[in-house]
């Protein structure tokens, strides 16, 4: 059974794996893009000179479905990235005070420094500051 306190260390966690998901996805971008100039097809510019070797790759395999599978695996994948920074900032737009919405963004998801935080928003212990933050998670999970 999920306590409250486990729900807000989960939510925690998955502002600080923003920047992950994000990096993640530019990677995943950049193969689904490889994938797609594989099944398109390089044309030689000298014409049939020879074999062509620009596409190489396994000769026994599918020359069109395994690439497609491949794709659309790293779509879904990509798409499971998106799907949780949206959630992450769904959650984060039920913070009402934009005061503690920023906060909250600075100090788990930009991951600003503490000693930043804490001259930012006023306050004099960065306990104090892990406790409103804490309630404020606590109020939207």
């Amino acid at each position: 059974m999920l306590t409250v306190k486990d729900k807000v260390e989960q939510f925690k966690r998955d502002c600080k794996s923003n920047d992950y998901y994000t990096k993640a996805i530019m990677d995943l971008n950049e193969r689904i893009e490889e994938y797609d100039v594989i099944l398109t097809g390089i044309s030689s510019p000298t014409g049939n000179t020879g074999p062509k070797c620009e596409n190489a790759r396994n000769p026994y395999a599918s020359i069109k479905l395994e690439p497609m599978l491949k794709q659309e695996a790293l779509i879904k994948e990509r798409d499971e990235y998106i799907r949780r920074i949206n959630e992450v900032n769904a959650k984060l737009m039920k913070i009402v005070d934009p005061v503690d919405r920023q906060m909250v963004i600075d100090t788990l998801i930009l991951k600003q420094h503490y000693s930043i935080v804490l001259s930012r928003y006023r306050y004099n212990d960065y306990s104090a500051l892990r406790k409103h933050i804490n309630s404020v998670i606590k109020k939207i999970v």
